[in-house]
């Protein structure tokens, strides 16, 4: 787009990720909100990328994406595409009280949120990502690692503030797992699915606890 190829033509972009602009944005209140938590000041674009792809997405003819938000974003110029749904992941038993969180331990994935709803309700959760809050983080939690698929949880929690990818969250219901998630995270409702606000961890402990 800067070096002007695309001036005169007609193009499509597709897209897996909230537009720089709006993504930073939303982390930027965020940390206004919680300035405690310094991971959601964290790799911001330089100001000339953010123009420069405001600019090409403004001039897309359409916009291609599965994300329903970002097609929320675009109106009538997206074209939404299926998900495509993986494969069951065989599971031989889901304990009642345990949680699996797809994380990654962060803020932005709602790490914070996660936290405050398993000791409110004396939660098992079961670790799927990396951890990027420091190692005392899940301090007062019972944790775990799985060994493999979802740990045995009952649950599927990913109350992220952001969210881009939420490849396991299809698993899981392709699995027969219900899945808490929030409204960001680009899937439609569905049978298995709930839906809840971003950054409300009442909302988070309310719906949790409609599953013990």
């Amino acid at each position: 787009w800067r070096e002007g190829a695309l001036g005169g033509r007609a193009f499509d972009v597709m897209m897996t990720r909230l537009p720089l602009a709006e993504l930073q944005s939303r982390l930027d209140a965020a940390f206004a909100r919680h300035p405690d938590r310094a991971s959601l000041a964290d790799f911001r674009a330089p100001a000339w990328l953010v123009e420069a792809e405001t600019e090409a997405l403004a001039a897309a003819e359409r916009i291609v994406t599965p994300h329903l938000e970002i097609a929320r974003l675009f109106r009538g110029r997206a074209r939404r595409l299926a998900w495509q749904k993986p494969a069951a992941t065989p599971m031989s038993e889901r304990v009642a009280g345990r949680v699996f969180f797809p994380g990654p331990t962060a803020a932005r994935k709602g790490a914070f949120e996660l936290r405050e709803a398993a000791r409110a309700l004396d939660l098992e959760v079961v670790l799927g990502g990396s951890a990027l809050e420091g190692a005392g983080f899940w301090e007062g939690v019972r944790t775990l690692s799985p060994a493999g698929g979802f740990g045995g949880a009952s649950l599927v929690v990913q109350p992220s503030l952001v969210e881009d990818q939420p490849r396991t969250l299809l698993r899981a219901l392709s699995s027969g797992l219900p899945v808490i998630a929030t409204n960001v995270c680009g899937l439609a409702p569905t049978d298995g699915l709930t839906l809840i606000p971003a950054d409300d961890p009442e909302a988070l402990i309310g719906a949790i606890s409609t599953h013990q």
